[in-house]
C-alpha cells in the first residue's frame, strides 16, 4: 500500500510543509475516501496507519455506544466521516432530551431529523395525546359521577336521631369523595335510641354502594330487634347481595330511656364507654364475625349490656381513627384514651371538637389513610 501511494506521489511544496501537517493532512484526506496527495517518509507512513487505526477503534467506540443509548462523543476528528457520526449522534442526544420530555408529559415534542423513525416517534406522541384526551374526558365523567355519588350517599345516611336523652355528636371524613363508612340512628316507638356504626370493606363507589344498602335494611330491622338479632339478619342479608371478598364490619348500641344500653360488635373496633364519675375507661368488643363473609352464623353474635348514669359517654369509631399516624406510631387505642381524659370535664361538643382538631391536623400532613368516623353519645337522662 506504501508503495502505491508513494509511486504517483508529485506534490510540490511538501518541503515547506512539517511532519506534522504532512501527517494530518493524509490522515484528513484518507479517512474523506481519498489517496492522499502528500509524500510520506516511511516513519510518518508507520504513524499514519498507527493514527487510522485509533480513529477506526474510537470510531467502533463511539457507535457502539450509541447502540447502548449513550450519545456523547469521544470524536475529535474533522471530516465527513467523523461530522456525520457527530450528527447522528447530535440527533440521538436531541431525541433522547425530547423522549424524556414526553415521559414527563409533554406531548408537544415532534422529531423531524431522523426519517422513519422520526414518523413513528410522532406517531406515538400524536397517539399519545388522544390517549389523553379520551383519559381526560373519562375522568371530568367519573369525577362528575362521584359527586353526584357522594350527594346520594349524603343524602340517603341522612341526619342523626334526636330524643330527649341522648346528646349526638359526628365526625365524618371520607379518604375520597364516597366512604365505605357509615353511621345510622333511629329512635323506636318505646323511645329506644340505636346506633350503627359500619366499615365496608375497600373504599369508593362499591363501598359506598353497599353502605346504602345496608342502611336501607337496617330502617326495617333495627329499630324493633335486639342489636344481636339485628346483626344475625344484616349478616344472613349481606352474604347473599355483596360481591365476594367485601364485607362490613359494624358495631350496634341500643340506649333505652332508664339508661339501659345493650350493644353488640360484628369484628368492629371497640366501643367505649366513659363513666362521668370515674377515670376508668371500658372497652367492650364483641364475639361476631364480620357481616357479609358466612351466610352461617360462624361466631355467634351476643349481646352486652351495661346501665349509663347522667353524663355518662359512648363513643363508635371506624378503625380509620386508631390508623391516625403520629411522631410516635399510631394514634391508637392510647391516643383516643388519653384525649378523653385530658378533656374529661368539656362538654360532649367541646370533646369532638379537639378530636376534629387533632383529626385535621394529621390530615395536613398526609396522615390519614382510611375513611374516618366517629360517633360520640351523651346519655344525659330523661327531662322531668
Amino acid at each position: 500500500m506504501e508503495s502505491a501511494w508513494r509511486s504517483h506521489l508529485q506534490i510540490p511544496h511538501t518541503d515547506r510543509m512539517n511532519s506534522r501537517e504532512l501527517l494530518d493532512q493524509a490522515f484528513h484526506e484518507l479517512i474523506n475516501g481519498r489517496t492522499p496527495t502528500v509524500e510520506l517518509s516511511e516513519d510518518l507512513h508507520k504513524a499514519l496507519m498507527e493514527k487510522v487505526v485509533r480513529f477506526n477503534a474510537e470510531l467502533t467506540q463511539t457507535i457502539a455506544q450509541a447502540s447502548n443509548g449513550k450519545s456523547e462523543s469521544i470524536l475529535d476528528y474533522q471530516g465527513s466521516l467523523a461530522d456525520a457520526v457527530k450528527a447522528m449522534l447530535a440527533n440521538l442526544q436531541r431525541l433522547a432530551w425530547q423522549t424524556n420530555a414526553v415521559a414527563n408529559g409533554d406531548l408537544t415534542q415532534q422529531v423531524s431529523a431522523l426519517g422513519e423513525f422520526s414518523n413513528s416517534f410522532n406517531r406515538i406522541v400524536a397517539n399519545l395525546r388522544e390517549n389523553r384526551k379520551t383519559i381526560e374526558t373519562q375522568n371530568q365523567e367519573l369525577e362528575r359521577d362521584l359527586t353526584l355519588a357522594e350527594e346520594i350517599q349524603k343524602t340517603m345516611l341522612g341526619e342523626l336521631a334526636r330524643n330527649d336523652f341522648i346528646e349526638t355528636h359526628l365526625i365524618y371524613r371520607p379518604l375520597h369523595k364516597v366512604s365505605g363508612d357509615f353511621v345510622f340512628t333511629c329512635c323506636n316507638n318505646d323511645n329506644q335510641f340505636s346506633a350503627f356504626l359500619g366499615d365496608v370493606s375497600g373504599h369508593g363507589i362499591a363501598a359506598a354502594l353497599i353502605t346504602i344498602m345496608t342502611k336501607t335494611a337496617l330502617e326495617t330491622i333495627m329499630p324493633d330487634n335486639s342489636p344481636d338479632e339485628v346483626m344475625r339478619q344484616l349478616n344472613s342479608m349481606l352474604a347473599e347481595s355483596i360481591p365476594e371478598g367485601m364485607y362490613l364490619t359494624g358495631a350496634l348500641v341500643k340506649i333505652c330511656p332508664d339508661g339501659r344500653m345493650i350493644m353488640t360488635n360484628a369484628a368492629h373496633p371497640v366501643i367505649i364507654v366513659q363513666q362521668h364519675d370515674s377515670e376508668f375507661i371500658s372497652k367492650i368488643s364483641g364475639t361476631g364475625l364480620s357481616l357479609g363473609m358466612f351466610k352461617e352464623e360462624v361466631e355467634k353474635y351476643s349481646n352486652s349490656e351495661i346501665h349509663l348514669k347522667s353524663g355518662d359517654r359512648v363513643f363508635l369509631f371506624s378503625d380509620g381513627l386508631l390508623d391516625i399516624k403520629t411522631e410516635t406510631g399510631f394514634f391508637g387505642m392510647e391516643g383516643i384514651a388519653d384525649l378523653l381524659r385530658t378533656s374529661k370535664q368539656r362538654s360532649l361538643a367541646e370533646t369532638m371538637q379537639q378530636l376534629y382538631s387533632t383529626i385535621a391536623e394529621a390530615a395536613g400532613q398526609n396522615a390519614i389513610s382510611d375513611d374516618l368516623t366517629v360517633l360520640a353519645l351523651e346519655f344525659t337522662g330523661t327531662k322531668s
